[in-house]
């Protein structure tokens, strides 16, 4: 006949909380860093002869893709292209993160744009085209911690 140790049984479920936390962590700390570095792609600016590629920074003197902000819970801004990994590296499920581009012009050449002889010039939506994969993102990264735990 088994015998039942509360204690054993306890410190198991305490042990699976953990384990899960750990485990949504990771999930939400990958996921985060995937949708970042797809969302700072770049590709050859209009004046170094490149054309409006949505997905992508638009890259002439990196200026702007310098101009990557990051902060955890609102807290002190880090900045620059890699400025994301140090607020990841901190982040839990749960956190608020904040990620911008704070180049003067980075809304216009992100949304798009009227030239001062009318024409129009779309947008490189380079944060819209990552954000619209994060469900995507997540599920793929989801997949791979059970592939990684056996469930």
């Amino acid at each position: 006949m088994a015998t039942y140790n509360a204690r054993s049984f306890a410190a198991q479920v305490d042990d699976w909380i953990s384990q899960t936390r750990k485990r949504k962590d990771v999930v939400v700390r990958q996921s985060t860093n995937d949708v970042i570095v797809m969302a700072s792609r770049t590709a050859a600016g209009v004046t170094r002869g490149g054309t409006v590629k949505k997905g992508f920074v638009p890259r002439d003197t990196g200026a702007l893709a310098a101009s990557l902000v990051s902060s955890l819970h609102g807290g002190s801004m880090q900045g620059g292209e890699d400025s994301h990994k140090f607020v990841i590296a901190g982040m839990r499920a749960g956190d608020t993160a904040t990620f911008g581009w704070t180049a003067p012009y980075a809304r216009a050449l992100h949304y798009g744009y009227t030239t001062s002889t009318g024409k129009q010039v779309g947008g490189w939506l380079w944060i819209d085209v990552a954000a619209a994969e994060w469900p995507s993102i997540v599920a793929r990264n989801i997949a791979k911690a059970k592939a990684r735990i056996g469930s």
